[in-house]
């Protein structure tokens, strides 16, 4: 069964998706994930594919991953100021 929640990383609310058994895919698309997590409200369904092995701490991999990201996008606006 697929389940959807609300989380918040940093001050973002963001939409979790997950299925407890099976991993998941967007719809009107071949991408597939064990959860997804969405600034956009997007739609997924279960496929037959189990899922494996239990994630890592999802909400510190997460900080991390946004954390790189925010950096990076400093830089792109540090460069686009200068050039």
């Amino acid at each position: 069964m697929i389940s959807t929640e609300t989380v918040t990383i940093d001050g973002k609310e963001l939409t979790r998706t997950y299925s407890d058994t099976f991993k998941i895919r967007k719809i009107g698309t071949d991408e597939i994930y064990d959860d997804a997590i969405d600034v956009l409200d997007y739609t997924y369904e279960e496929t037959d594919i189990p899922i494996e092995a239990a994630p890592v701490d999802d909400v510190e991999m997460l900080r991390s991953q946004l954390a790189a990201k925010d950096a990076e996008i400093s830089q792109l606006k540090a460069r686009m100021v200068r050039g």
